[in-house]
């Protein structure tokens, strides 16, 4: 029985997937193409429909191809194709919650605000992307954030911090001046939590800048995004050998699948809160672009140093911006450092 020839489109469609495939497993290990990478599920999933198109059609050699490549995208991008295990409930110190969120500047209000706040009912809060419209918002959320750091003075990568406690100390560092600050507060918890007893956290949170497309569009180089994370994780390396435990949050411009972001880990020794086990596991979601399934990438973070119990982490609710917000509820276990 003769195999029909195929159509003169597929051949080079067909090329054209394995090729990115391709560049999206080298963008795990390589700077240069790891745009590719963030795409990894897409392409895990047209590998696999290649695979059985091409299984059907009897192209063997096509077959084999696709599906070592979609066992490869499988094997990068697996831990976050399903919930992180569960942990079972247990007594320990009162839980804190914190809230990360990008509020997309001018295309949310105060009143947006407002239901992100009231969702998340969260102790300490970092916000980015703020504008004059939602100033409102933050004043009225001072009866229950009495620490705040200053309004953003304009720049779309300024951050906020609310917070339940004064921060023992923060730090602001600015590897590309005043427009790209990473906070890095210390916050003690103990002062109304006796349980906590003398533990604090560092909060360390930024947004990262965006990184050029091909061809230098929409963004800058690389290396400003990678220079601003690897001051992030040098922070984290100081307040851990102070013997603290870390939670960094942030828009890092960067998915779990990417090289950036492995060498974040790599570099800071911390742990993606999105697949680690939780008392109320969720499914790992999109945080940017959300409400376009097979579109939305997870680009919002929480990662967090070793001596945390996770009780829950899960998106906030859609408010207007193209990021759903971040939030997670902890307690410490063990020591800290």
């Amino acid at each position: 029985m003769m195999r029909r020839p195929l159509s003169p489109i597929v051949r080079p469609v067909v090329g054209a997937l394995w090729l990115l495939a391709a560049l999206a497993l080298a963008g795990r290990y390589l700077v240069a193409v790891e745009l590719y990478s963030h795409f990894q599920p897409s392409l895990l999933l047209a590998c696999a429909a290649a695979t059985l198109a091409a299984l059907a059609l009897r192209r063997w050699s096509a077959g084999l191809v696709s599906a070592a490549l979609a066992l490869a995208l499988g094997w990068s991008a697996g831990p976050y194709l399903w919930p992180p295990p569960a942990l079972p409930a247990e007594a320990g110190p009162q839980h804190v919650r914190f809230l990360w969120s990008n509020l997309r500047n001018w295309s949310t209000s105060s009143e947006a605000l407002d239901v992100v706040l009231d969702d998340a009912r969260a102790d300490i809060v970092m916000l980015t992307e703020l504008s004059a419209r939602h100033a409102r918002a933050v004043e009225r959320a001072r009866a229950r954030w009495p620490y705040q750091t200053r309004f953003p003075r304009g720049s779309a990568f300024d951050l906020l911090l609310l917070s339940r406690w004064e921060p023992r100390n923060l730090r602001i560092h600015e590897p590309f001046g005043d427009q790209l600050p990473i906070f890095d507060a210390l916050i003690c918890p103990g002062v109304d939590l006796q349980d906590w007893a003398e533990a604090c956290v560092a909060v360390i949170a930024l947004h990262a800048v965006r990184p050029a497309l091909p061809g230098g569009f929409f963004g800058v180089p690389p290396t400003r995004r990678d220079t601003m994370l690897a001051t992030a994780a040098a922070a984290v390396r100081r307040r851990t050998a102070e013997g603290h435990r870390v939670v960094l949050m942030g828009d890092l411009n960067t998915t779990p699948w990417s090289a950036s972001f492995r060498r974040v880990l790599d570099d800071s020794v911390l742990l993606d809160s999105a697949t680690r086990p939780a008392e109320r596991p969720r499914w790992p979601r999109p945080t940017w672009f959300s409400y376009w399934p097979g579109i939305g990438l997870p680009i919002d973070h929480i990662l967090l140093s070793p001596g945390w119990r996770i009780h829950e982490r899960r998106l906030g609710p859609f408010f207007g911006s193209d990021h759903r917000p971040l939030v997670i509820e902890l307690s410490p276990i063990g020591r800290s450092g």
